[in-house]
């Protein structure tokens, strides 16, 4: 078995790189459902129709939405970020993995409460910024990084 990750766009080079495959059930595609069903509805022309180049196998798993905020951010609570974001727009930074991010709409309550949202190519990316302190917060949806990690904070 050979793994080849190909992060970024939104799955979309992974998906293409399988659409155009040859059909004969050597090559997979293990990809959470935004590159299936969210990107048709965001992007007006994809290199693969979901419904069409692909066949549904299996479930292999769910993950959670996590959050995940630098220790620097005075907080304790998503409410008590929510108010830090909207209190602090120009500071107040976020990773964003997807074109689309959760986080950016959830926390950006409208207009006046603008922060600044830098996109990372995928989820252990947008950890990594803020692991290194290079941005506040993110939301990912596929945690890739370990247990200690997680409790070193």
């Amino acid at each position: 078995m050979v793994i080849d990750n190909k992060p970024g766009a939104n799955s979309i080079i992974a998906a293409e790189l399988v659409a155009k495959s040859a059909p004969d059930g050597y090559t997979l595609l293990v990809n959470a459902t935004g590159g299936m069903s969210v990107n048709p509805v965001l992007y007006a022309k994809l290199p693969y129709d979901s419904l069409r180049d692909f066949v549904p196998i299996s479930m292999v798993g769910s993950f959670p939405l996590v959050l995940v905020v630098h220790p620097s951010v005075p907080v304790n609570s998503v409410q008590e970020l929510v108010a830090y974001a909207k209190s602090n727009p120009a500071s107040s930074t976020t990773a964003r993995a997807r074109p689309v991010s959760r986080s950016r709409r959830d926390v950006q309550a409208d207009d006046r409460h603008r922060h600044q949202a830098h996109p990372y190519k995928g989820s252990a990316a947008s950890i990594t910024a803020v692991v290194a302190g290079d941005v506040q917060m993110t939301i990912v949806d596929s945690p890739p990084w370990g247990r200690s990690s997680r409790r070193a904070g």
